[in-house]
């Protein structure tokens, strides 16, 4: 008796699940996302992708600067910091300065001009090295808080 319940109740259940209908109503959407991220260039004209800068050589106290474009690719202000990782010998970055004109610059044009500069301070105990330079951008709120502000 059970049985034959559990088995009508199936039944009963299948064919309710046949008949139930669905209704589906689309609504289409657009919108705009926020995107943030930075190019750099030789050129102004942002034509010539940055790829390698070669330093050349160094002599002890030696200075050298290098202009390059920083183009924004996005449509949020950022904040720009310069970055160097992966240094060959893994220690020469004790031994030079490197900075920039940019640093912690708000950047809201499309494009700037950066110049990046690289101070050998004193003598080393090798005859060549490499590293890498790396643009950080970094939202800020649109606008800008005031300074001070929160």
């Amino acid at each position: 008796m059970i049985v034959s319940i559990v088995l009508v109740s199936s039944l009963i259940a299948a064919v309710v699940a046949l008949n139930y209908r669905v209704s589906y109503y689309e609504i289409p959407s657009v919108g705009n996302v926020k995107a943030l991220g930075v190019e750099v260039y030789w050129d102004a004209a942002c034509t010539e992708q940055c790829t390698l800068i070669d330093w050349g050589y160094f002599v002890p106290g030696e200075t050298k600067n290098v202009t390059v474009y920083i183009k924004r690719i996005g449509n949020v202000n950022a904040t720009l910091w310069l970055l160097s990782d992966n240094w060959n010998p893994e220690n020469a970055s004790e031994y030079f300065n490197l900075t920039w004109n940019r640093e912690g610059y708000l950047m809201t044009e499309d494009v700037i001009d950066a110049t990046i500069t690289l101070t050998l301070l004193n003598e080393t105990y090798f005859t060549s090295f490499s590293f890498d330079l790396i643009v950080k951008a970094v939202e800020v709120p649109y606008p800008p808080s005031p300074p001070g502000g929160s």
